[in-house]
């Protein structure tokens, strides 16, 4: 039968055809999805080969200007953001190491990038040697030091950057010869003795490089803590090569304080508050993005709120927030009555309905329109483009929408999955939808935002960050 089926124009019986026409055509809208996204999964920086694989390992003899340590997981969401934001081209992908070199041609051609090649950077990479002092290098430091800087404070990577490691890169010399390392670093030049804190990928070479570094007390002064060293020395391992750099520690200064920025104490009118769970930093990092703006004049609308970071994220910038759950929320808020006057509450206000959306006619009623929906509920994305459609009458034209895509079983191929829910999402009369990982996501989680059009929709998906 097998054989029937494969070569249906040898055989002139009518059922032998019949199970052709029904059984090929099949196989094939099966596996066309499928081959489609594989061909835009593997978008990605360009490299220095022309490969267009983010997972191709770097040249031997490759002389990269930035080394990442980032996990896979991060990788492909790490390199769209620096792709759009940051001077950096990628050379190669090994055990977890990003090579990354500066872009040199787009800063001097005065384009967007031109603002990391200014300033005295240079002067942060220690002693120079003669071979660094001149323009074209001094350029290129600069924008090193200005990358990382920029990169240690970037709000939106603020959420993975704790798992991501930054090597800058000046210079290499052979494996396990200290004496050229300081030979090439001038540390004999340093009118005090230097001290340093190391840092390596993998990090087990830390222990094999810092017993070579002891053995030259007089040279170097190693120290494990940030807040006593006033270098960073940087090295990498590479095919018989140390990859290095000696720096000034005020470039990893806010990398470094990093965590106590994370937990730093958010601000709004009526008072002051610490984000309370993760969900907080997904709305901040779209808003980070520049998908939209809410301003003091917007009524917010957030189904699904409990414990409240969304509600938070809202609070801090919009005009009132209603808060629809059953669960209690973790936020400051004031209970829905009938008799409450939204006229007389404060800007920034929580509005907490304790109630499923079904049962809050009479508050969507009072607050509408919205000019803001947001939805992360942790239920399959049926049951959220349901709830949207529910609130839809009660939407402002231009509403600005994000809803969380979560996906409970395991899949190797996300995009068709997320083209469904913004076909319906179209349908429903949504349109500039724009679908992004975020850093903030989990791995099985998208997140889409679009806004309510009354005019019908076009084709519009942007797949850019997913």
């Amino acid at each position: 039968m097998s054989e029937k089926v494969e070569n249906p124009l040898m055989h002139s019986t009518t059922s032998t055809r019949k199970v052709a026409e029904e059984e090929q055509p099949t196989k094939k809208m099966k596996n066309k999805p499928f081959q489609n996204f594989q061909k835009q999964e593997k978008t990605s920086l360009p490299s220095k080969n022309g490969s267009n694989s983010e997972k191709a390992p770097p040249a031997i003899d490759v002389e990269p200007h930035i080394i990442f340590r980032v996990t896979t997981h991060h990788l492909s969401r790490f390199l769209k953001w620096v792709k759009r934001t940051y001077p950096l081209e990628s050379v190669g992908y090994n055990d977890e190491m990003l090579f990354t070199r500066i872009q040199s041609d787009s800063i001097k051609k005065g384009r967007k990038y031109e603002r990391f090649s200014m300033g005295d950077g240079w002067k942060l990479f220690g002693i120079l040697s003669e071979k660094d002092k001149t323009e074209e290098r001094k350029s290129i430091l600069n924008a090193i030091a200005n990358v990382i800087e920029e990169m240690c404070g970037d709000g939106v990577m603020s959420v993975c950057l704790g798992m991501i490691r930054m090597f800058p890169v000046v210079g290499s010399c052979e494996e396990n010869n200290v004496q050229q390392l300081f030979q090439n670093l001038n540390i004999q030049e340093y009118k005090e003795k230097p001290s340093a804190r190391m840092q390596s990928a993998p990090k087990k070479y830390e222990l094999e490089v810092g017993d070579l570094l002891l053995l030259h007390p007089d040279i170097i002064n190693l120290t494990p803590r940030f807040e006593d060293c006033s270098y960073m020395l940087n090295f990498i391992p590479w095919k018989g090569r140390w990859l290095y750099s000696f720096c000034d520690k005020k470039i990893f200064d806010s990398f470094f304080n990093q965590k106590a920025q994370l937990m730093e104490t958010h601000t709004k009118d009526n008072g002051a508050f610490t984000p309370i769970c993760r969900a907080y930093y997904k709305l901040n990092e779209v808003l980070l993005r520049d998908t939209f703006e809410i301003t003091k004049d917007m009524a917010c609308i957030d189904v699904g709120a409990a414990p409240g970071g969304w509600v938070q994220t809202l609070a801090q910038r919009g005009k009132v927030v209603l808060a629809v759950d059953p669960a209690e929320l973790q936020v400051p808020n004031i209970p829905f009555t009938k008799e409450m006057d939204p006229l007389t509450l404060d800007v920034g206000s929580v509005v907490h309905v304790r109630d499923r959306l079904q049962n809050a006619t009479d508050a969507l009623k009072m607050f509408a329109p919205f000019q803001v929906f947001v939805c992360d509920m942790n239920v399959e994305i049926k049951f959220v483009l349901a709830l949207l459609n529910d609130c839809k009458e009660y939407l402002a034209e231009g509403c600005h929408t994000v809803v969380t895509v979560k996906m409970f079983k395991k899949t190797k191929f996300f995009l068709p999955i997320v083209r469904e829910v913004q076909d319906q999402m179209r349908s429903m009369g949504f349109g500039n939808l724009r679908a992004m990982h975020l850093f903030s996501n989990k791995k099985m989680e998208f997140t889409i935002v679009a806004t309510k059009q009354t005019t019908p929709v076009v084709c519009d998906i942007t797949e850019e960050d997913v």
